[in-house]
């Protein structure tokens, strides 16, 4: 539901979804993705960010989608400064899409 509700630009019900799901069962890698992405798409840039900086609460390393979630949130509203320090600060190589 998440990922069908990000990919249609819901970014609020995404959050609200997530919030919901968060009481019962912890995300993955996958469910991660959807919702930057929905932050993205949606101009929830902080509460992307916040999201992101989650990952690690659930015992997961950010993977390179997520951190392409977040580039993509932090280049949409031109917060570029943001952007770059974030891909400095990557774990891994950035990849050709980042």
């Amino acid at each position: 539901m998440i990922t069908g509700f990000a990919f249609h630009g819901y970014g609020s019900k995404v959050l609200q979804l997530f919030s919901e799901m968060q009481e019962d069962a912890s995300p993955d890698n996958v469910t991660f993705v959807s919702v930057l992405s929905a932050c993205s798409h949606s101009g929830l840039a902080d509460q992307g960010i916040k999201i992101f900086s989650s990952v690690k609460d659930y015992g997961m390393e950010p993977v390179v989608e997520h951190y392409g979630c977040l580039v993509d949130l932090l280049a949409r509203p031109g917060r570029l400064s943001e952007e770059k320090d974030i891909i400095n600060q990557m774990l891994m190589k950035p990849s050709r899409s980042i």
